[in-house]
């Protein structure tokens, strides 16, 4: 027979409690303190009576919760000791499972930047019985971005953790890394909760042009046509924008992004002058702009950038 107090984890089942009683007495009653029971059943057999089933209370369980119970027993015949009412008192006391949740904005959790900037701050709450909390990076921890407090030297009035600061990695190429948080130090060794979130890293590489070199010069739609290619790197959210003067002039911009990630621009224009000079710029962030001067040589051009 189980205990008649029994402190036990949410979605756990208790260890069944038998009462049994004699046979002067057959009615009883079951009373939960505020009436609220945590989901579990009293079963009657002949003079036995058992509180079994799982722990499951209804609504969300935040924090450690005991609910009581009484059982009283009534004679039958109302004679001698049997006058009087039994009375029998018990608890179940229920711990939650550890829960850990963003509290930053939801697209603080996954972030995506150039190396040497800030990120966002990715701000955790822990709850239910979590004390502490740990951290694992893969391929490792980016330089640049710590967890405070750290795992260890939480106080018990800590219940936030917060990851931030400047992307300092030196990666040469896109990398990705990957966290993941989880509590620990669940009161009654109940389940502990995990998040996982990841920060990608893009490389500073400068803007890099292949062939043909400047000048470059257009040919007739029916001939050649120059192909000048650009591949990018440290930038997560390319952008091709065309001027009001190439608007005018009918041109339109075509971007294409690959994987890599790299650009590939086309113009189109028609009725040009002969002898009219085209200027591409290739700006990058806080530096000057590169100039490339395309000249038509016959109407009726074509130009792949």
């Amino acid at each position: 027979m189980g205990n008649a107090s029994q402190t036990l984890c949410v979605g756990t089942a208790i260890d069944p409690i038998e009462y049994s009683y004699s046979s002067d007495y057959s009615s009883y009653n079951v009373y939960w303190g505020g009436g609220a029971n945590p989901g579990l059943t009293f079963t009657p057999s002949g003079t036995l009576l058992t509180l079994s089933g799982t722990a499951s209370p209804s609504g969300t369980l935040s924090r450690t919760t005991t609910y009581s119970y009484t059982i009283e027993i009534e004679s039958n015949y109302d004679t001698g000791n049997n006058c009087f009412t039994k009375q029998v008192t018990g608890t179940i006391t229920i711990t939650p499972e550890s829960k850990i949740e963003l509290t930053s904005a939801s697209n603080t959790l996954n972030q995506e930047w150039c190396d040497g900037e800030t990120i966002d701050d990715i701000t955790l709450m822990y709850s239910q019985g979590a004390a502490n909390y740990n951290i694992t990076w893969v391929p490792g921890p980016p330089t640049g971005i710590t967890a405070s407090p750290l795992p260890g030297t939480i106080s018990p009035a800590t219940s936030t953790v917060t990851l931030a600061g400047t992307l300092n990695t030196g990666v040469t190429e896109t990398t990705v890394y990957y966290y993941t948080i989880t509590t620990v130090g669940n009161t009654n060794s109940c389940s502990e909760d995990t998040i996982e979130g990841s920060i990608v890293v893009h490389p500073n590489t400068a803007l890099d042009r292949l062939e043909p070199q400047e000048p470059a010069t257009i040919t007739t739609e029916d001939g050649l046509y120059i192909d000048l290619s650009y591949e990018f790197e440290g930038i997560p959210e390319l952008t091709v924008t065309s001027s009001t003067t190439l608007v005018d002039l009918n041109l339109s911009v075509n971007t294409t992004y690959l994987s890599t990630p790299t650009v590939e621009l086309t113009v189109v224009a028609s009725a040009t002058a002969i002898g009219e000079i085209f200027q591409v710029e290739i700006v990058e962030e806080e530096e000057a702009a590169e100039v490339i001067a395309l000249e038509v040589q016959q109407e009726q051009n074509r130009l792949l950038l």
